[in-house]
């Protein structure tokens, strides 16, 4: 039996608009960074830009998959460079 979602079409001229879309015949689903990042749907004989989340995309097509957010690596402060004539004599 198929297997239906209902997600929110972001393309013109349905914006908007609930979607019925069958999962069965999803191929990929990605983040459209070329269409400032919103998620991507793709049959083999059709496709979708969504208003939901990447993550919430993936809970509703039943895909047990979280995006997995990169922090940013902190450098670790270094310490000040004192010249000799510099440092305080007490």
């Amino acid at each position: 039996m198929s297997k239906f979602v209902v997600l929110t079409n972001i393309n013109a001229p349905f914006e908007g608009k609930e979607i019925v879309i069958n999962i069965d015949h999803i191929v990929s689903v990605y983040r459209d960074i070329l269409a400032g990042n919103k998620v991507a749907l793709w049959s083999s004989k059709n496709f979708w830009h969504v208003e939901e989340d990447f993550n919430t995309v993936m809970e509703k097509i039943g895909l047990d998959y979280k995006e997995k957010i990169v922090e940013p690596k902190l450098e670790e402060p270094k310490p000040e460079e004192v010249k000799p004539e510099e440092k305080e004599i007490n």
